[in-house]
């Protein structure tokens, strides 16, 4: 069972499991409010049961087109399919492979 040492890099809610994998996750409340770079609210979901990733505007179903993109409270973060199903969303790194500082 993995430590539960990580801190969401968003809310800093604490007591998460630590993922290597995804070192910048943001916990689910955070992950719920992720919104386009025009304000609307954002959808992620699998395929289907052997997984895939669809990106959609929650108000209206329609397809997302910037595939993971998205931000929370106002931070850059990437939603993508997670390694055994599922997803995640991660804060982005900046240019130089480093997480942006958190506001």
């Amino acid at each position: 069972m993995a430590e539960r040492t990580h801190v969401c890099p968003i809310c800093g809610t604490t007591g998460l499991p630590a993922m290597s994998r995804y070192p910048a996750y943001v916990c689910h409340g955070c992950a719920a409010r992720a919104r386009s770079a025009d304000g609307r609210p954002l959808r992620f979901t699998n395929q289907g049961a052997w997984g895939g990733f669809l990106a959609a505007y929650a108000d209206t179903d329609e397809p997302y087109p910037g595939g993971g993109r998205c931000w929370i409270d106002g931070i850059a973060c990437i939603a993508d399919e997670a390694r055994f199903g599922g997803i995640v969303v991660q804060v982005s790194a900046g240019a130089d492979g480093s997480s942006p500082p958190i506001q």
